[in-house]
């Protein structure tokens, strides 16, 4: 993609390429600063101008759009840009994908567990249950996917786990004849190569070798010769499980319906092999166990959230875009698994209830304490009124001596009588000045 940004939708990275197009996550801004983040599947630009081949694509679209299930990638809506370039708004699914953690645990000399296999398969089951009994609307009908691989199988961070990419979906009941098997040759059915194989024992066989190569451990088909992998296919070979004493007889059983060569002795339906699923003891809800595997080797997704939401800031305040690390490198090849973290530090013990109840009391005295103090003090500042005491910029009156004419004498004793003001008044009352006193010294002496 030359921009970044395509319809209303601003691109971020490029999470991968397929056959016939490109998927990006991007995001859109709604009201209130609102984000959705969304996956954009675009039509390769090579063949924008095949008609065909663009037919194929909104095909997907329509199909996909159908198709509400818990356990599918969601397709919202489908457009083209004002050069003519089609896209197809999807579910962004936080995550990888089930090849990718396969791989991840085989380097590490680790498998899937069993408990976890279980579970993949009982929702990969649910999700072709409901393609299978999709039709078309008009007629009998199944929607066949005719390309169910490890790669096709999306694992969330929330444990969910979902069917994507319907590019080569085909229905039952469709007879136009197509130049080219559609799919990956590894996990085909023998009747998948020829021109009137559609039907949807060919998405059970498929699942059959996913549920082998959880139980295996290793690729479907791994020690077949490329060069002889077509005739091998054709003829319905699969490898014998390596370790098959390891595998409960419910699982092996399951195995064996959903591999078999001839189509009618194959399980008949996704319902039935659920129900035989479910027959195992060791069947469960394995969703958080997943949820951990799938975070223990997808951390690079949060790294990129925190990225693109500085990057939308940036952008925000009208400044250069951060340069991005180049994201698609990293879709064809592993991801690191996370760093081993320092063992948390243990929480402090609790303190004694005694302990406690004494820290308790002491801050209750010592708030009392803190009170009385400030009331006692304001007590004493608030008991004199502002009018009762002596200007201390007016010279204060003189001490009554016998030379005075009785008037003086009566007025100075006004003011320091005890009648008028008390002796906490006298207390509050500033001192003169020493150059108030040294004035009155002099009248004094004149008076004298």
């Amino acid at each position: 993609m030359d921009s970044d940004a395509i319809g209303p939708y601003r691109l971020s990275y490029q999470i991968g390429v397929g056959g016939m197009g490109e998927v990006w996550k991007a995001r859109r801004k709604g009201l209130a600063d609102t984000t959705k983040y969304v996956a954009i599947k675009v039509l390769r630009e090579e063949f924008e101008d095949i008609p065909a081949l663009r037919e194929m694509f909104l095909s997907e679209a329509r199909q996909a759009m159908r198709l509400n299930n818990a356990n599918i990638v969601q397709v919202f809506d489908v457009d083209q840009t004002a050069e003519g370039r089609c896209y197809m708004v999807m579910e962004y699914i936080d995550g990888l994908d089930l090849a990718r953690l396969s791989k991840h645990l085989r380097e590490q000399g680790q498998g899937v567990p069993l408990s976890v296999s279980a579970y993949i398969i009982g929702e990969l089951l649910k999700a072709l249950a409901c393609i299978h009994e999709f039709g078309d609307g008009r007629g009998p009908g199944a929607l066949v996917h005719r390309d169910l691989t490890p790669d096709n199988v999306m694992l969330s961070v929330w444990g969910e786990v979902k069917i994507m990419d319907f590019g080569v979906a085909r229905l039952s009941s469709d007879t136009t004849h197509e130049l080219y098997a559609p799919g990956k040759l590894r996990y085909m059915a023998p009747e998948q190569l020829s021109e009137d194989g559609c039907d949807p024992t060919l998405d059970l066989f498929a699942l059959g070798a996913i549920l082998h190569e959880l139980l295996d451990g290793r690729n479907f088909r791994e020690s077949f010769e490329e060069s002889k992998l077509y005739e091998m296919v054709s003829d319905g070979e699969v490898e014998e499980l390596r370790e098959p004493e390891r595998v409960p007889p419910v699982l092996a059983e399951l195995r064996q319906e959903l591999l078999a060569v001839d189509p009618s002795q194959r399980i008949a339906s996704a319902r039935a092999a659920y129900a035989a699923l479910s027959q195992w003891p060791g069947f469960v809800d394995a969703h958080f166990e997943l949820e951990g595997l799938v975070r223990r080797f997808a951390p690079l997704f949060d790294e990129i959230d925190e990225i693109e939401e500085i990057e939308g800031s940036v952008a925000d305040m009208g400044l250069s875009r951060l340069s991005k690390p180049d994201w698609s490198s990293r879709t064809s090849t592993s991801l690191d698994p996370a760093p081993a973290r320092a063992p948390a530090r243990p929480p402090p013990p609790p303190r004694p209830r005694s302990a406690r109840l004494g820290l308790l009391l002491v801050a209750f005295v010592t708030g009392l304490v803190a009170a009385a103090t400030s009331a006692l003090v304001l007590r004493q500042f608030s008991a004199v009124p502002p009018d009762r005491c002596p200007d201390a910029s007016e010279p204060p009156t003189a001490e009554p001596s016998t030379a005075r004419t009785p008037e003086s004498s009566t007025a100075s004793t006004a003011v320091s009588s005890p009648s008028d003001a008390g002796s906490e008044d006298a207390l509050m009352c500033p001192s003169p000045a020493p150059s108030s006193t040294l004035e009155t010294s002099e009248l004094e002496l004149v008076e004298d």
